[in-house]
């Protein structure tokens, strides 16, 4: 995910998407970069699990990979 995409709000609007963002780890708020953020989401039993989703910001699109691990 590209750099300018790391700030806490939008992380936090990225993943809402999947669900309820909770605890976002001290690496990512700290933008300390790596591969890739991690952020616990609670995520419904009646919701369909995702594997990857789109984030579109201006005219720019990405897929972000969504890892339950």
């Amino acid at each position: 995910m590209p750099h300018e995409y790391w700030h806490e709000r939008t992380l936090l609007e990225i993943v809402g998407a999947i669900g309820t963002p909770l605890i976002i780890d001290c690496a990512t708020k700290n933008r300390v970069f790596g591969h890739y953020a991690r952020i616990l989401v609670d995520i419904g039993f009646s919701c369909r699990v995702l594997h990857e989703i789109m984030v579109v910001r201006d005219e720019y699109a990405f897929k972000v990979e969504v890892s339950n691990e």
